[in-house]
């Protein structure tokens, strides 16, 4: 039975998943069940939100007849046509918010949970719903299915876990077309590979990762934080990452950690060892504070250092008509990202602010690819940029790597009464020695032909070089 969405053109959205609904007696069957989303069909495509299943049956009868159907049930939003998340950094992607313009899945309700089990959540793809559905659940390990041979129908597995306790004493696997996302969840795991799937955190998510929490190539991972979650411990932390093994990133993989635009709280992540391959990256881009659509008129931004016809401060001063002062946060132990700008009128907003990259490293930080937390450029002739943001690396032993570390600021529009550049971020780094490291840190302020009154100043960049060795206590 399917219920699905019309693919649309490459430069268009395809239409969303409908409905199917069941009412009967009982309820058995082994077949597909589908009301996906049309899939995006180019770079410059959105896919469609996945539709609604409703199986309603009468679980008494259904148990006395002793069934137990394992059909595949799927409103996906099919966005597989492309990635996850586009790495975009235009100007007119990330002012549209890309992870909110993301197709998201439809839901799911049954009757009873009497069938749910591991086989049924790994052929399903959507948000489950049921009367009796546990709390919590253990697996030995959880291996997406490999779907590369479905790539005709972009239809992967989408499976969504909220609020819940999940406990997988093996490995997770998530190979190419899979998503899972685990919302305000605790989730153990002994260890993680993302082999060209989507890893989605969110909320006030615990993640513990026993081994190695890898993220191959053309893998994607995200970590959408909460706000500030005093139970963690730790300042302005809205979610924990634990890695008992090495944070490894490969080839061309991409990790987002993105902080909860409102109160600039971020994901904090430690582990033994992390490595960024070349072509890797963590991209922060615009993943600080935020917030504003384009709805609202002549309002402030988001953030100490906020800016409203002027660039955004962050770890440097923003610029424009007047000086943005409301610099913030420890040059040598940053914690929050970087402030964005209001929205003015007609169009003319200002950007985002950087995210920020937090993690202690037990033993050895090696990054030959790209940790990017720079601010927004505004959109339009108006607005301030968006502050850049933060990368707070502390290691116990060695830091190493030919890589680009940035956190620098956006640049305003070109209108000087009512624009600015913003100002560069923080970056602070602690290790034992930096003899292996060959690569590049800066936090810019934004630049542009533009002659504004005043203009931004740089972040701040701190090395510093530690004797010992860092204990992780867990």
């Amino acid at each position: 039975v399917t219920a699905n969405g019309q693919v649309g053109g490459s430069s268009s959205g395809s239409g969303s998943g409908g409905s199917v609904y069941v009412f009967s007696q009982v309820f058995d069957g082994t077949n597909l069940v589908s009301a996906t989303g049309g899939y995006a069909n180019g770079s410059s495509a959105g896919g469609g939100g996945g539709g609604r299943i409703a199986i309603h049956y009468d679980p008494a009868a259904e148990a006395a007849a002793g069934l137990k159907p394992t059909p595949i049930l799927r409103v996906g939003s099919r966005h597989f046509g492309q990635s996850p998340y586009p790495d975009a950094t235009s100007t007119y992607w990330m002012n549209f918010n890309v992870e909110s313009c993301r197709a998201e899945a439809g839901t799911i309700w049954l009757a009873d949970a009497s069938f749910v089990d591991k086989a049924f959540l790994l052929s399903l793809s959507g948000v489950l719903s049921a009367p009796g559905l546990p709390d919590a659940y253990h697996f030995d390990e959880l291996t997406l299915p490999d779907e590369t041979k479905a790539n005709t129908a972009k239809d992967g597995n989408e499976i969504l876990f909220y609020d819940k306790t999940i406990e997988i004493d093996g490995a997770l696997m998530l190979p190419k077309y899979s998503h899972v996302r685990f919302s305000n969840c605790t989730v153990r795991v002994g260890s993680v590979l993302v082999n060209g799937g989507y890893l989605d955190v969110q909320g006030n998510s615990t993640l513990v990762v026993t081994g190695d929490l890898t993220i191959a190539s053309t893998g994607v991972a995200q970590f959408w934080s909460g706000a500030s979650n005093e139970t963690f411990g730790v300042a302005h932390c809205g979610q924990f990452v634990d890695v008992g093994g090495d944070l490894k990133l490969n080839d061309t993989a991409i990790l987002y950690p993105r902080c909860e635009g409102t109160t600039g709280a971020g994901p904090v992540f430690r582990a033994q060892n992390l490595s960024v391959a070349s072509g890797a990256k963590v991209n922060g881009f615009t993943r600080g504070y935020h917030g504003l659509t384009m709805t609202t008129q002549y309002v402030h931004g988001y953030g100490p250092g906020e800016g409203y016809n002027r660039g955004a401060a962050h770890g440097g001063m923003g610029g424009g008509p007047t000086q943005n002062t409301a610099t913030y946060g420890d040059k040598k132990n940053p914690t929050l990202p970087g402030s964005d700008c209001g929205y003015t009128w007609s169009g003319y907003m200002g950007g985002y602010g950087g995210g920020i990259f937090r993690i202690e490293v037990a033993r050895n930080a090696v990054v030959d690819g790209a940790i990017t937390m720079n601010g927004q450029n505004a959109y339009g002739s108006e607005g301030g940029g968006g502050a850049g943001g933060a990368v707070n690396i502390r290691c116990g032993g060695k830091f190493a790597g030919a890589g680009t570390i940035t956190a620098n600021g956006g640049t305003g529009g070109s209108n000087v009464s009512y624009s600015g550049n913003g100002g560069g971020g923080r970056i602070a780094i602690s290790c034992v020695h930096t003899n292996d490291w060959s690569g590049t840190a800066e936090a810019k302020a934004g630049s542009n032909t533009a002659a504004y009154k005043f203009a931004p100043t740089d972040g701040t960049v701190v090395w510093k070089l530690c004797k010992g060795l860092m204990l992780l206590v867990r």
